[in-house]
């Protein structure tokens, strides 16, 4: 599974992005969209079905959210939130 983010100024915490874990003939993208508080928890985690592949398997989207919110970044001070996008591109096994 490649794994890119896009999450100005943070950085995934000590085990990197998280990867979905999966067990089907499927591939195709999935973009997650994320809220991260402060403190570097995703508190939000949606998928973006205009910028995923089309019909995507529910087994990737679902693989795909837990990974998201099982992700941590590195915190910053304030008090805003902050959204992004995770994007996993499943390729078949």
């Amino acid at each position: 599974v490649g794994v890119s983010l896009s999450l100005d100024g943070r950085t995934p915490g000590g085990g990197g992005l998280v990867r979905p874990v999966y067990n089907v003939q499927e591939d195709g993208r999935v973009v997650v969209d994320i809220t991260v508080n402060p403190a570097g928890k995703v508190i939000v985690a949606t998928i973006n079905l205009k910028k995923s592949t089309p019909g995507v398997a529910m087994v990737l989207r679902e693989a795909a959210l837990k990974a998201a919110r099982s992700t941590f970044f590195n915190s910053i001070g304030g008090v805003d939130n902050q959204m992004g996008t995770i994007t996993y591109n499943f390729e078949l096994k």
